[in-house]
């Protein structure tokens, strides 16, 4: 029963300091969330291992060392599966170490059209979402983020969300990446009206922002040629 009782206190008491420390960093893109939690996992498993010896060899404590194995071996645990995961997501998801990329062409305008939501509110100006034009070199995160911090918002990357892309083929191709942000607080302090889901079927809007506002609103995934 006593091993039983310190591995959990190991599995436990570990998992939950990973837990605190990935949801202070939740909004950075996977990829560098993953090396953060490698970094802190071996420090704390070469902890573990360096008290054994110092308690045991150099202050002559001599605890059993089942407690160390326990502790270093969770933390391993952690190091392995939290940054493993996260790499993974991050090579899912189009990111680099320096955020997540579109690739940009010559051969078109790349847009991003941003719709904030909360609830069964939505937020637009003039009746559109935020567009913010690409630029060679552009990462969707760290513009996304950027527009987060002008209305003073802190967005977790999770409700942060791509539904789509609508491209307009006209003599030079325009691509919008279609994304949906929910948020939990009002925008209306910054120039937005709020407008209840379900009533939008029945407002006039531009055919473009029309087209990406209602797919957006299914939050289903689409791409779309017009």
């Amino acid at each position: 029963m006593i091993y039983i009782r310190e591995t959990a206190s190991a599995v436990l008491g570990l998992g939950l300091l990973f837990f605190i420390i990935n949801g202070m960093i939740t909004t950075i893109n996977p990829k560098i969330r993953g090396a953060i939690h490698l970094t802190i996992g071996l420090i704390f498993t070469i902890l573990f291992v360096l008290a054994y010896f110092l308690d045991n060899y150099v202050y002559l404590i001599f605890c059993h060392p089942r407690i160390y194995i326990m502790f270093a071996g969770s933390s391993l645990l952690y190091t392995i599966i939290i940054p493993t995961r996260l790499f993974l997501k991050g090579n899912r998801e189009g990111f680099s170490f320096k955020g997540k990329k579109i690739i940009y062409t010559t051969d078109k305008n790349e847009y991003i059209y941003l719709v904030y939501k909360h609830g069964t509110q939505v937020f637009l100006k003039d009746k559109k979402g935020i567009v913010l034009k690409m630029k060679k070199r552009s990462f969707a995160d760290q513009m996304i983020e950027k527009c987060n911090r002008k209305y003073k918002l802190t967005v977790p990357e999770e409700l942060i969300k791509k539904y789509g892309i609508v491209t307009i083929t006209n003599k030079k191709k325009e691509v919008y990446h279609c994304y949906i942000i929910d948020i939990n607080t009002d925008l209306n302090d910054f120039g937005f009206t709020n407008y209840n889901k379900y009533e939008l079927v029945h407002m006039d809007f531009a055919y473009l922002d029309k087209q990406i506002i209602f797919r957006l609103m299914i939050e289903e995934e689409f791409n779309v040629v017009l």
